[in-house]
């Protein structure tokens, strides 16, 4: 392969010297399998097609604001009919694709002269490059329209950019993919979840927003990307067949074919989800420079963990599902003698994490090593390059990265800076994600923060918090359940539990909550989500509803994904 991509590249950087291409840019699926059965000739995502009316003759200002908010709910020829209600000057610069706002649909209205004021409670938000954001504030917002008559007709001269759809309405005409880009250390594909309008040129828009970068969460060396800088599209993205053409400005020619192997996965993840693409062809001035599908042993998918979670149960640590013989026989016994309150249990096992009255430890074959003795800690999350973290509940800012390997640790400062206590942390397996939940202001905010790293895997860094839900029962657990979200469990025995699956993208469910929540654990997938209830049940969801799997246990044990496996001692931490 190598030597026909070095060949086709040295033709291109000739053949780019003479050659002009002109440019042009153009429901909520989890993500599924990278590659999918062929599906021959479906080139592109159903729409739901809404026929609204144009503006009545006679119409009144605000029947007009009315009916031009009611209008683009359909993006057929650029939203022709909601211009119908511009004025002409106005109509080509009204710019609808500056982002959404999401409502539940209630709004009010008042009129003044030839204003007219909509009042309407933004759920979430969407910005131009499909990036979904919770909005938390609950304020009313106010967008002002102004009209003027034209030929006897009123009509708006000026409008906020972007459009207005309430919840239902964008979950129609709006689809959720994710894009997919590179962690720096590890080349792991990590997901960064977008939403953008269905129609037949889905795929040119993912590959266009591809390009662009990836969204604030994972931007600032959380993640990388294999394209080189200044690479753009230079047409729309064809599909012939299941497969997708993609012609690249020549800044893609300075790759090289690793950076070209990265590139083509990043193509075909973030485009699995488009109905008919199963692998793409990477082009410069329509050659083909390499082509899919992407060889698997060649990409880092998200890892793994066990699909059953580790219990403490009669004073053992056992995976549940495998005869619930002691897997850590080497030092489970220490592990229970220590009567934990919490445990992580990462991939290789050697060593588990524990939290008790004393603190945090870890425990080895060698024995107990502190970690963290400050009282008032919170349960303590390990990442996949082998660090610790640790915090007290009161004390939020006072974040402690530890390693378990010899490793330095990181100088790093939490920018949950608005918070007065922090309840629960997680982190994402590939470690590039923290999603913490932390009290302010009377409620408790979960909010998602991107990991920054230097080239031996410490963190350095944490983003600016992105909050994505807001709880106003007392939190109870938190983690993990795939690529893309997190499980929230919240409530009390006397008010009742609450159960809810939080996307970084904004796709949130609330699944039927049991009768009790202990904690929670999750592994590979949603439905593999475990609870232990207050009475010792440890649960699963089987339709109907959750069933219990094994009575009698005392602990629920978190895992973690680890990139090593230990070969030094271990290192104590603040």
């Amino acid at each position: 392969m190598s030597g026909k991509v070095g060949v086709v590249r040295i033709v291109l950087l000739l053949m780019a010297m003479a050659i002009t291409v002109t440019g042009c840019q153009s429901g909520i699926p989890r993500s599924g399998a990278v590659y999918v059965g062929e599906r021959e000739n479906i080139t592109a995502e159903q729409p739901v097609i809404f026929n609204p009316d144009g503006p009545a003759q006679g119409a009144s200002p605000e029947e007009i604001v009315r009916g031009f908010v009611r209008a683009a709910t359909s993006s057929t020829g650029d939203y022709a009919v909601a211009r119908e209600f511009l004025t002409t000057s106005f109509s080509p610069q009204w710019n609808p694709y500056a982002g959404v706002i999401i409502d539940s649909g209630e709004r009010g209205w008042r009129g003044e002269n030839n204003q007219i004021t909509m009042m309407l409670t933004p759920v979430s938000t969407v910005n131009s490059h499909g990036t979904m954001r919770f909005s938390p504030s609950e304020q009313t917002v106010e967008q002002v329209f102004t009209l003027l008559r034209e030929a006897g007709e009123w009509r708006v001269s000026s409008a906020p950019e972007g459009i207005v759809l309430d919840e239902r309405t964008f979950s129609e005409v709006f689809n959720e993919h994710s894009l997919y880009f590179i962690d720096p250390l590890t080349e792991v594909l990590v997901p960064d979840q977008r939403w953008f309008l269905r129609g037949a040129t889905i795929a040119t828009r993912i590959v266009t927003e591809l390009l662009s970068g990836p969204s604030d969460l994972l931007a600032n060396n959380v993640t990388t990307t294999a394209f080189p800088s200044g690479t753009v599209l230079t047409s729309s993205v064809p599909i012939s067949g299941n497969n997708a053409r993609v012609d690249l400005s020549r800044e893609a020619l300075g790759a090289d074919d690793r950076q070209l192997q990265l590139m083509l996965a990043q193509i075909e993840s973030s485009l699995q989800d488009v109905a008919g693409i199963t692998r793409a062809e990477i082009m410069v001035g329509q050659v083909g420079l390499l082509s899919g599908p992407t060889d698997p042993a060649l990409v880092t998918r998200y890892p793994r963990v066990h699909n059953n979670p580790f219990i403490l149960k009669s004073g053992a640590l056992v995976l549940v599902n495998s005869e619930q013989t002691d897997l850590h026989n080497r030092f489970g016994t220490a592990v229970a003698q220590m009567e934990p309150e919490a445990l992580v249990v990462p991939s290789g096992k050697e060593f588990v994490v524990v939290k008790n009255a004393g603190g945090i430890s870890l425990v080895t074959e060698q024995g107990t090593t502190p970690v963290d003795t400050r009282p008032g800690l919170i349960n303590p999350v390990v990442d996949p390059h082998g660090f610790v973290w640790s915090v007290p509940r009161d004390s939020p800012l006072s974040l402690a990265i530890a390693p378990t390997r010899g490793v330095a640790t990181g100088a790093m400062q939490a920018t949950w800076t608005d918070a007065s206590s922090i309840e629960l942390m997680s982190i994402s397996l590939d470690g590039t994600r923290l999603v913490t939940v932390y009290s302010r202001g009377g409620s408790y905010v979960v909010a998602a923060v991107g990991v920054v790293r230097n080239q031996e895997g410490a963190p350095t860094a944490l983003t600016e918090p992105i909050e994505i839900q807001r709880l106003t029962e007392t939190p109870i657990d938190l983690d993990w359940v795939d690529e893309n979200s997190v499980a929230v469990a919240s409530g009390d025995q006397v008010s009742g539990y609450s159960l809810g699956i939080v996307s970084m993208g904004g796709n949130d469910q609330q699944p039927v909550a049991p009768q009790s929540i202990a904690s929670l654990a999750g592994a590979n997938s949603i439905s593999q989500l475990r609870i232990l209830g207050r009475n010792g049940e440890l649960l699963e969801y089987r339709n109907p509803g959750w069933q219990a799997v094994t009575s009698g246990v005392t602990l629920l044990a978190k895992q973690a994904y680890l990139f090593f496996n230990i070969d030094t001692p271990p290192s104590t931490g603040g």
